[in-house]
């Protein structure tokens, strides 16, 4: 995902490009991010990547650069962290990259099957809050108690 300051209107709809632009990345994004991303970062000479994925955000709330690249709940995380310490502006999302399908293994089978259960419930209470929104407003749910 890319993100950019909506007041600043920038039309990013590929890889490409943010090549045209200033860009902030987490450490070693352009070896995890593939081919595309690499040759882009390793052609523009306002590409930067930061170990401290909060300065990203406020490099990006003060002007400082055009475009993050990163995961959107981590950047949406360390918005609510800087709250307070830098002006928040409303941003958009560029969807860049495919999205990654994320997998879970584990070594130990009832720890497996705790979480499969765990996730099923889950699941189900979110099925009921979508089906009856009006019987969950107002109240704190604890929808699950894992072992």
């Amino acid at each position: 995902m890319a993100t950019t300051l909506k007041e600043k209107g920038l039309n990013i709809s590929s890889i490409a490009d943010l090549g045209n632009h200033k860009v902030v990345a987490f450490a070693k994004a352009s070896i995890f991010l593939g081919d595309e991303f690499a040759k882009m970062a390793e052609g523009n000479k306002n590409y930067r990547e930061v170990a401290d994925q909060v300065t990203q955000n406020k490099l990006l709330m003060t002007g400082r650069t055009e475009a993050v690249v990163g995961d959107i709940r981590i950047f949406k995380y360390y918005n609510k962290q800087i709250e307070g310490q830098v002006e928040l502006k409303e941003v958009t999302f560029h969807q860049v990259f495919e999205p990654t399908n994320y997998h879970v293994a584990f070594k130990d089978a009832s720890l497996r099957d705790d979480f499969n259960a765990g996730l099923k419930e889950i699941k189900r209470m979110v099925n009921m809050m979508q089906l009856s929104p009006n019987m969950f407003r107002n109240k704190f749910v604890i929808p699950l108690i894992l072992k």
